[in-house]
Order: structure tokens, then C-alpha cells, then sequence
């Protein structure tokens, strides 16, 4: 608290700590949070988007069951939602303006599912796309900073693991979408 009432950012102390001792910083998103479908701890761990606007979720907001990811119940963000994509590209983009990191990391193992049962396959090109995006705004900011700042991606370890939830990784690899694939399963 007294850090926040003198006005300093804590991460940015993060950030001045590791650049004294040369050390890369890098912000790090979970792409999606399978905590928040627990519902013992949902007090504090959904947010108000996910509260006020349930459409944008992959399922229904309640549930007798614990977590959702095992039945693909829910309070995951849907990507196949633009607003979704459109939010995450929004945070990738405010945190490089505000934080000096090396760039981002993108973790797609925290937590799978990314779209409603049945839509995946329909979806592989959305993700691909958003990563596109993702990609340009790192370019912006490193174009910005005169230095390269690198987007860092976790995936399954397996190409058709991957694509099962919906990550073309191979595509991702061909196109150059990441700088650096780190292999990684759900639970690391």
C-alpha cells in the first residue's frame, strides 16, 4: 500500500531492479485463467468485465461443478469474440507503453479452452490472426523504442496438441509470429 500511496508503480520497480543488474523483464499474460471457474474463490478472481458481460465467456456463469476446464464450462474468455482478442491486444499494447519490458509473453497453456465446445476448428485461423496483431503491436513498440523488444509465446509441446485447442503453432513458426516457442504443458 505505501508503495501505491507514494505513487511509484510496482512493476516498474521490477522493471529499474532487473535493468540495474542487467536482467531482461518481460510481461507475461495468461491468455486465460482456469481459476476463475472455481467457484469457492470466485470473489476474487473474476473481474468485472467477466461479471458484467457474460456473452463474452466460453460458458454459462454457474455451475454445481469445480473447474470448468474439464467440461468446457466457463468463465474463460471466448476468443472467438473480437472483443476478447481486441481486449488481450489492448493490455499487450498498455503494458509496453507504461512498463519498459523486452517485450511479451503470451501463455496459451494458462488456460485452455480458448473457444465454446464444438467451435475449435472453426476458430484455428482466429488465433492465428490475433497473434498477427499481437505481433504488430510488439513492432510498434520496439519501432517506437529503437530496440527489439521479443514476443514470447507458450504452447503445447506437440504441433497437433497445439492445433487441437485451437494454436496453429506451425503456422506461427512458418510466419514468424513469435520470436521464442516455449514448449510447456497445462499445468507448468
Amino acid at each position: 500500500e505505501a508503495v501505491i500511496e507514494d505513487g511509484r508503480e510496482l512493476m516498474q520497480i521490477y522493471v529499474d531492479a532487473c535493468r540495474q543488474r542487467g536482467i531482461a523483464s518481460y510481461g507475461s499474460l495468461r491468455m486465460n485463467d482456469a481459476h476463475t471457474c472455481d467457484e469457492a474463490r470466485e470473489w476474487q478472481v473474476r473481474g468485472r468485465l467477466k461479471c458484467a458481460r457474460p456473452d463474452l465467456l466460453i460458458g454459462s456463469c454457474k455451475s454445481e461443478r469445480g473447474h470448468g476446464w474439464q467440461w468446457n464450462f466457463s468463465w474463460q474468455w471466448d476468443y472467438a469474440r473480437e472483443e476478447v482478442q481486441q481486449r488481450f491486444l489492448d493490455i499487450i499494447d498498455d503494458a509496453l507503453s507504461r512498463f519498459d519490458f523486452d517485450g511479451v509473453e503470451l501463455d496459451w497453456m494458462r488456460q485452455p479452452p480458448f473457444f465454446k465446445p464444438g467451435q475449435v476448428f472453426d476458430n484455428i485461423d482466429t488465433i492465428t490472426d490475433f497473434m498477427r496483431r499481437a505481433r504488430d503491436v510488439v513492432r510498434r513498440h520496439s519501432e517506437h523504442r529503437n530496440r527489439d523488444l521479443l514476443l514470447i509465446t507458450r504452447v503445447p509441446p506437440s504441433l497437433e496438441e497445439a492445433r487441437e485447442l485451437g494454436l496453429d503453432a506451425r503456422t506461427w513458426i512458418r510466419e514468424g509470429l513469435a520470436d521464442l516457442f516455449v514448449l510447456s504443458s497445462g499445468s507448468l
